[in-house]
């Protein structure tokens, strides 16, 4: 009898009361993993800013008048592999954070796995399509409304 009423008190207390429940090991390791990618996603963005300035890439924030000062380059593409592995670290690293806080869903249950990578690359390469064609587009309406002259 005594028994049973402190497993009820003891149920009770815990309805009552928020416990934060003792870290796991997967808990820990995913901790270290999600340290590990901080460092990778740090690195990388150092990578990218070093390849921006050792190949001079100002032309690309450039304004017309000092878009002459630069010529771009095909190596000038080197920079699409860092961007496009930043990404992909920034999307691990937001998977693993929630992971360590919630139980994702299955691949197959359409969950937040599925949400992250497909919606986020899908919504990248539409915005990148838009981007560029809205900005072809706009170029060649002020190329033909406005006239700028030679720029030599």
């Amino acid at each position: 009898m005594k028994q049973q009423k402190s497993k009820h008190t003891l149920q009770n207390h815990k309805d009552n009361y928020i416990h934060i429940p003792k870290p796991s090991s997967v808990v820990i390791g995913k901790f270290f993993c999600l340290i590990g990618l901080l460092f990778l996603n740090y690195f990388n963005f150092r990578l990218i800013i070093t390849i921006y300035n050792y190949f001079d890439m100002g032309y690309i924030f450039a304004t017309a008048e000092e878009v002459i000062n630069y010529t771009p380059e095909f190596i000038d593409l080197i920079i699409i592999y860092p961007i496009f592995f930043q990404y992909l670290l920034v999307i691990s690293f937001v998977i693993l954070f929630v992971s360590m806080f919630k139980k994702l869903k299955s691949y197959n249950e359409k969950g937040l796995v599925f949400g992250l990578v497909f919606c986020l690359i899908l919504g990248l390469l539409a915005g990148l399509l838009a981007g560029l064609l809205g900005g072809l587009v706009l170029s060649l309406l002020t190329g033909l409304i406005f006239e700028f002259g030679d720029l030599e």
